[in-house]
């Protein structure tokens, strides 16, 4: 896909989310997208044993207070390839700083159910967020920004409500950058 195509997809089309997928669930290699040249570049790989537990991906049209799109978790059942488009709904976000070279920046990641691209309804079976699963999701992000030589701190699940509103600062953000309405798009 033209980079122009994938930079200009809407964060929200009639309701739902679109994500991009750059890691797929299960994978060591980070993959990062490279708005310049329009693809997927190998960014790092994981140390054996530590693996993305679900897909991992991005809002197209927003960005966080790191100056990056916002990031997303898709809670499938099965990995999805890298560069899919995912249509998702919201279900809760990670709120959360991370620590680089003494510098601290929000760096959010919003948790997202995957849906039928016809339907619109969740993908079954459907994974539950429960509370081991925002522990072992949580412990994820810290392990691996440790490793990277980044503390992720006061990582906290919000729901919903939460989730939406700080998709909409990201996708106000992104407007405000880019001077355009792309980013939310109503038929």
């Amino acid at each position: 896909m033209a980079p122009e195509k994938l930079e200009s997809l809407p964060a929200l089309d009639q309701g739902v989310l679109n994500v991009i997928v750059e890691t797929s669930k299960g994978q060591r290699s980070k993959f990062k997208y490279d708005s310049k040249r329009g693809i997927l570049q190998l960014e790092k790989r994981l140390p054996l044993g530590l693996v993305f537990p679900f897909d991992f991906g991005f809002v197209p049209s927003t960005i966080g207070e790191d100056a990056d799109p916002l990031d997303a978790l898709i809670l499938g059942e099965e990995p999805t390839i890298p560069g899919t488009l995912v249509l998702c709904q919201l279900t809760a976000v990670l709120e959360a700083e991370q620590t680089e070279k003494e510098e601290t920046k929000r760096n959010d990641r919003f948790i997202v159910t995957p849906l039928d691209a016809k339907s619109r309804k969740p993908l079954e079976p459907a994974i539950q967020f429960d509370k081991p699963m925002m522990d072992a999701v949580t412990e994820f992000f810290v392990v691996y920004n440790k490793l990277q030589g980044k503390a992720f701190h006061k990582p906290a699940i919000q729901g919903r409500e939460r989730a939406q509103e700080l998709m909409q600062q990201g996708i106000a953000r992104a407007q405000g950058r880019h001077g355009r309405a792309s980013a939310v798009h109503h038929r």
